[in-house]
């Protein structure tokens, strides 16, 4: 085989998008700074994430994509793609004297939400690949301030491989939803920066999200959210790749922005919103002959916490 399949380069292309455009968080390994820019107004107090042991809840998640994908200059089909519906069980297993918060996370319902008019023709694909995803289980250790110190999936047994190695950079950033305040007091209309590297799916890159506390009561607060991640040219270590085979990233741009409402009795979000535009290049060489990879993604994400 002297070039790459078109099928192998969407999978490739998608699983590097999904990877990184959704990693909201930082994991155990990476570097991260919260700088405050300005403490807001009076009065002024600390935030801390406060739930209790014992507790359990269910949020839902809904994701909706949409993607260009153009190899060699030539557009591939890009037919719509319904929109995924998650719903998760997240069970409080220990809170320490420090304030870590030890999750336990479920997939307890994977649904699609077609177009009945128009059902998209990779509803059935879709379904058939996230089915074995039902049941299973991850956790995660989260700072009372929201900042994911640890956090891990496993799937059930039946899952494609190569779609494992996909939703693992995505269910990363499940487990890691919170979102990261700074030790100090602050008022409405306070702003604080975090600053992280992250490593995924075998490339380094670096994002800076801004944030600002909109809104604050006796059980809660709400922040609106931008976000930002460059890549420099890099080689791409994906295991999705062929033997033989070598992917370099060109470029990654991806800018994105949101609004999250918080109670302080839970570490997930009571409701959020959030959209994100990622525009990458690589290029994949198999048996001496380059292929030039283009994507333009966009992700829409709803989180909603029942009452």
């Amino acid at each position: 085989m002297r070039h790459l399949s078109i099928g192998a380069c969407v999978l490739l292309a998608f699983g590097l998008l999904t990877s990184t455009v959704q990693s909201a968080e930082t994991s155990e390994n990476s570097d991260v700074v919260v700088e405050l820019i300005s403490p807001g107004e009076m009065p002024r107090k600390e935030i801390r994430f406060q739930p209790k042991s014992g507790q359990t809840e269910s949020i839902i998640m809904t994701m909706k994509m949409d993607q260009k994908i153009t190899i060699d200059g030539n557009a591939l089909p890009s037919p719509a793609t319904p929109t995924q519906k998650f719903t998760m069980k997240v069970s409080i297993k220990d809170v320490a004297s420090d304030g870590d918060v030890t999750s336990e996370i479920e997939f307890a319902n994977i649904e699609l939400v077609d177009d009945p008019q128009s059902p998209s023709p990779l509803g059935p694909i879709m379904m058939n690949l996230l089915r074995p995803m039902i049941g299973s289980k991850g956790s995660a250790v989260v700072s009372n301030r929201g900042l994911t110190k640890k956090s891990e999936f496993k799937f059930n047994e039946g899952l494609a491989p190569q779609l494992k190695l996909m939703l693992d950079g995505m269910m990363d950033s499940v487990g890691k939803i919170s979102s990261p305040v700074p030790v100090e007091p602050i008022g409405v209309g306070g702003k604080w920066k975090v600053v992280q590297k992250l490593t995924t799916n075998g490339m380094t890159l670096k994002q800076i999200s801004t944030h600002e506390l909109t809104k604050r009561t006796a059980d809660g607060f709400e922040i609106t959210t931008e976000i930002s991640q460059q890549a420099d040219p890099q080689e791409v270590k994906s295991p999705l790749l062929p033997a033989g085979a070598k992917m370099n990233l060109e470029s990654l741009s991806t800018e994105g922005k949101g609004m999250s409402a918080f109670r302080f009795a839970s570490i997930m979000p009571a409701k959020a919103d959030s959209s994100v535009a990622s525009n990458a290049a690589m290029t994949v060489n198999v048996n001496g002959k380059d292929q030039r990879v283009k994507t333009e993604t966009n992700i829409v994400m709803h989180f909603d916490t029942p009452q």
